[in-house]
Parts: C-alpha cells; structure tokens; sequence
C-alpha cells in the first residue's frame, strides 16, 4: 500500500506540501486576531510567538537528531493548535 512504507521521495514531497501551506495558515490566524477589540493582545501574541520561534529554533535541529523528523514535526504541530486556540479565546474575560 502507499502509506504503508512510502519512499523518501514521497515523505519529501509531503513535508514540502505542508510548510507550502504554512504561511498561508499563519496569515490566516493573523486575520483572525486582527478581529480582537484590544490590538495590543494581537501585538503580544505575535511578539511571543516569534520569540518562541527563536528560542525552539536554537534546539528543533538537536531535537531531530535524538527523536527523528517524524516525532519531531508532529509535536511542533501543537504549537500552531495553541497559538490558533489561544487567538480564538484570548478576547473574552476569562
């Protein structure tokens, strides 16, 4: 089957598919904050983000070697699932 044992070819092709998309997805989340009534939460939010970029950027290529690209890039999608959680709930007064 296809996605039983998939050549190297194909899992490139499928990671270039989804860092293609990225950028996309992060303009969206950007629009979407954009909508929040105080535009110093949207500021924050995205001063943060950027510093976590810096800062996992340092130790992502460590963490590839030690636990491989696949665990590697599954865990890094829970930061886009917080940060999309987050902007969808950073408006109300919790």
């Amino acid at each position: 089957m296809f996605w039983k044992n998939p050549s190297a070819l194909t899992q490139v092709l499928i990671v270039a598919m989804v860092c293609f998309t990225c950028p996309g997805l992060f303009n969206t989340l950007t629009n979407i904050a954009a909508g929040v009534a105080d535009e110093t939460i949207n500021y924050n939010a995205t001063a943060l983000l950027y510093a976590c970029f810096a800062l996992f950027g340092l130790f992502a290529g460590g963490a590839v070697n030690v636990i491989g690209p696949k665990y590697t890039l599954f865990i890094g999608t829970f930061g886009y699932i917080m940060y999309a959680a987050s902007l969808l709930v950073m408006d109300k007064n919790y």
